[in-house]
């Protein structure tokens, strides 16, 4: 019986967790017309063909997604076997001819010519992959597993080759090396990953170097380390940077990322000094949005993060989209809510119109462990304490302890029950936490008729009075992890028992908890 009340509470949970959560760390608002309906499906044709030329030898894993902002119905897949191209808006593909197979990465500039990178240097075609020329010759470059080949920022072209970074201002005419301080360069242990440039201002060029941050503000003549720290906390490595009209977001660690969830920064000053805007993010890359200069995409690589989000007005929120494993997003420059998004298995999915009834409100990494509604707001216990007063867009009361169980909501106040040890109430009027008591708490049930809520914990059944305010002690010395109320009779109340010296049971009181 216990086993499949600790079911029933699971499925409870999960099915929680998919509508309601929330993201948001602080109390800025996201407008309903800011936030596009994303729902996304699998583009069927492009699978087709990439099963038809699968092959054990060559990685499955989606490298890129290009869209041609002069004409929206051309969209390049760059995969580990190939180039995939359509010219129909993704109806039909072909696999491209190419001067080379080692293909690590890809990008197209505003005029929508295309650019490869390979093991040994640079190819460029100028007539939408009809032909192709090598427009950059290097031996030295990498394999990029661990580096971004390519960027362009406003038609300049970086090309990034794991030791060394070239630029091209004239569409890969001609190249020149952007050149780090050897000392610098020996600091960051001779390893580039992702080159940044502001695309309003040319001279401004941020190099993530084995996770450290340089900066150059004279066109790459020269770089400079920046310490990215807060008034409190000072981060060992950054996994990325966005720069919006001057302003820098950065993804920032204090340990080796993906095991530790990054902070998401904002500095206005180019990296001098930095604040806080989201305190442990699911995500390690950012993509800048095209339609909105103060909105990102992300995606997270890891278990925690594992899926595409949307960053709101420099990071003040975000929402979790959906796509598991997500590798490379593009965007239709004809319509700002349709989204391709590629995945490490080899699967390419576009946003479609939402369907069906269900608002996903918010979702993120950490579960939901209880939702309640009381006088119109919604209240949900995840790793905080939530308040919805719209049922859209929630603020955060409290972060006590790691993982809330549970909390509950009446006569204008919350009762708040913490896995590893607390009950308290949250005042609304005075926005101040009251303690209980330091009981860890599994579960609690609520009395909506009486106002009382019922307690187990690891030292027998509590119950609460918010009409009185008053915690008092009914039964048991032992763990009761689940507690329930009758809602067609308050007086009879049901405890089951957990890790429980006398072995499992299932009690049954009709007295409101006396006997």
């Amino acid at each position: 019986m216990l086993k499949n009340l600790q079911k029933i509470f699971t499925i409870t949970f999960i099915i929680i967790s998919l509508i309601f959560t929330s993201c948001s760390s602080n109390n800025k608002k996201v407008e309903n017309e800011s936030i596009p309906d994303f729902h996304f499906e699998e583009v069927k044709p492009f699978t087709q063909i990439a099963n038809k030329y699968k092959n054990p030898n060559y990685l499955s894993s989606i490298i890129s997604i290009l869209t041609d902002k002069t004409n929206p119905n051309i969209i390049y897949v760059l995969t580990g076997f190939g180039l995939f191209k359509s010219d129909d808006g993704g109806l039909s593909w072909n696999l491209l001819q190419l001067p080379v197979n080692n293909v690590t990465g890809a990008s197209i500039d505003n005029d929508g010519d295309v650019y490869l990178t390979c093991y040994d240097g640079v190819w460029a075609s100028y007539d939408r992959g009809m032909r192709w020329e090598g427009i950059l010759f290097e031996s030295e470059l990498s394999n990029f597993e661990e580096y971004e080949p390519i960027t362009i920022s406003q038609n300049r072209i970086y090309v990034n080759t794991g030791w060394k970074v070239f630029e091209s201002e004239d569409k890969g005419a001609h190249f020149k090396e952007i050149s780090i301080n050897i000392d610098l360069f020996r600091m960051t242990e001779y390893s580039i990953n992702k080159v940044r440039a502001d695309p309003n201002n040319p001279n401004v060029i941020f190099i993530i170097a084995n996770r450290r941050l340089l900066l150059s503000t004279n066109n790459g003549e020269n770089f400079n380390l920046l310490n990215v720290r807060t008034e409190s906390m000072e981060y060992d490595e950054v996994s990325d940077i966005a720069v919006l009209k001057g302003i820098v977001l950065a993804i920032a660690h204090r340990a080796n990322p993906p095991f530790d969830e990054g902070d998401l920064l904002l500095s206005k000053d180019y990296g001098k000094t930095w604040k806080v805007v989201q305190e442990d993010v699911p995500f390690l890359s950012l993509i800048e949005d095209p339609y909105n200069d103060t909105n990102l995409f992300a995606f997270g690589k890891f278990v925690f993060g594992n899926g595409l989000f949307q960053i709101y007005d420099y990071g003040s929120s975000y929402q979790y989209l959906g796509v598991s494993n997500p590798s490379a997003v593009a965007f239709d420059w004809n319509n700002r809510n349709h989204i391709y998004a590629g995945t490490s298995c080899g699967k390419l999915f576009e946003s479609k119109p939402g369907k069906g009834n269900l608002i996903i409100v918010d979702r993120d990494a950490y579960p939901v462990t209880s939702i309640d509604v009381s006088n119109g707001s919604v209240y949900v216990a995840k790793k905080g304490v939530y308040k919805s007063e719209d049922q859209l867009h929630f603020e955060k009361l409290t972060n006590v302890g790691d993982f809330i169980a549970t909390g509950n909501a009446a006569h204008n106040s919350i009762l708040i029950g913490l896995i590893d040890g607390g009950i308290f109430t949250y005042d609304e009027a005075s926005r101040k936490l009251i303690k209980l008591s330091n009981e860890k708490v599994f579960s609690i049930a609520e009395d909506y008729k009486k106002l009382n809520a019922y307690i187990g914990t690891e030292h027998g059944v509590y119950k609460y009075s918010f009409e009185k305010g008053i915690l008092e002690h009914l039964a048991f010395e032992d763990e009761f992890p689940v507690v329930a109320v009758d809602s067609a009779n308050s007086d009879v109340i049901y405890a089951a028992a957990g890790i429980f010296k006398n072995g499992h049971a299932i009690y049954r009181s009709e007295d409101g908890g006396k006997s």
